[in-house]
C-alpha cells in the first residue's frame, strides 16, 4: 500500500515540471515559426502589387 502511494505522489510531483516544459517548448515552436517567416515584400522593399485585383483572385472554373 505505501509504494503505491508513494507512487503516485511522486507521479503527481512530475505534473507541474511536465507542463512548464510543454509551455515553454510551445514557446519555442512559436518563435521559431516566427523567426523563419519571411517577408518577401520587405526584402525587395515592394509596397504595393501593381496587379489587378481579378489576377488575383482565384480560379472558379467558369469562363
Amino acid at each position: 500500500m505505501k509504494k503505491e502511494r508513494r507512487d503516485f505522489i511522486k507521479g503527481m510531483a512530475a505534473v507541474p515540471f511536465l507542463g512548464y516544459f510543454a509551455f515553454a517548448f510551445k514557446d519555442n515552436i512559436t518563435r521559431e515559426i516566427s523567426e523563419k517567416n519571411i517577408d518577401f515584400r520587405k526584402t525587395l522593399k515592394i509596397e504595393q502589387i501593381d496587379a489587378p485585383k481579378q489576377k488575383l483572385l482565384p480560379p472558379t472554373g467558369n469562363f
